[in-house]
């Protein structure tokens, strides 16, 4: 069952609606969230009712615990019912197969909203081990760092989010996607252990966003859990990336939509 996943929408209404069209449109099976769903408020129903329509299950972030984690009265009166039903569906972290999806790292506390923020590089060799610590499971996709990021136990995979990426089923990966709110999404299929990403036009317009995102450390985000929205703007549909790259010992990958089978080779 091929996987779409999505990060950090913050509210992009044109963005999710592109992307949602897409995974229909490439057969998605299960839509899955990464979390950091809300921004200021401005669109949470309508976001809330695009991923229920979709059916799509997945994590809470940082910016979404003031919705996730006991509301308070104030926020509940600000939202209609059917926000919180989902709302509820929303967990700290979610496994599939062998496949583990979380919006911070897999050894931060998800309910703690100052655990999302200080020096906390995912690229580090620290952060590296004890993200494959925290877990079994052989596939770790994480959002929050609006960034893509491949990497294994051994190091970075040298792979930068524009091309799709082939998994050697013997390795474990720790994968971070880049946030839908800057264009990006992907498709993850388990059967063929193959990741596609695709861009998408955002509400506050990706034009100038390089092809290679900036190497953050952190997301840029506004407030924490509380303050749970972006103006719209008519929307495009996107192109996959062309030439998948591959892992350290990955399988060759598969052929697919504009793909080759030139091979990215990996560093440290």
């Amino acid at each position: 069952m091929r996987i779409g996943i999505i990060a950090d929408i913050h509210e992009d209404l044109p963005a999710l609606d592109a992307v949602l069209d897409l995974f229909a449109r490439a057969g998605v099976g299960r839509v899955v969230v990464l979390g950091d769903l809300f921004f200021n408020g401005t669109h949470v129903a309508e976001t809330v009712d695009r991923l229920r329509a979709a059916g799509a299950v997945g994590v809470f972030g940082n910016h979404d615990l003031g919705m996730c984690l006991d509301p308070d009265p104030e926020v509940r009166a600000s939202h209609p019912a059917r926000v919180f039903e989902f709302t509820r569906t929303l967990s700290a972290r979610m496994e599939v197969a062998d496949c583990l999806f979380c919006h911070g790292l897999p050894h931060w506390d998800a309910t703690d909203p100052l655990a999302s923020y200080g020096d906390h590089p995912a690229d580090s060799a620290a952060s590296r081990a004890a993200a494959f610590a925290a877990t079994e499971s052989r596939m770790i996709f994480v959002g929050h760092f609006h960034r893509w990021l491949g990497a294994t136990p051994e190091g970075i995979i040298s792979w930068v989010g524009t091309t799709p990426l082939a998994f050697d089923p013997c390795h474990g990966y720790l994968v971070l996607v880049a946030a839908l709110e800057q264009g990006w999404c992907a498709t993850y299929d388990p059967a063929t252990a193959r990741l596609v990403p695709f861009r998408v036009a955002t509400a506050r317009g990706n034009a100038s966003w390089p092809t290679d995102p900036p190497r953050m450390s952190h997301p840029v985000v506004g407030s924490c859990a509380c303050r749970v929205g972006s103006p719209t703007r008519s929307s495009s549909l996107p192109s996959p990336a062309c030439s998948p790259s591959r892992s350290p010992a990955a399988t060759t990958p598969g052929t697919g939509p504009a793909c080759g089978n030139t091979a990215a080779s990996s560093s440290r």
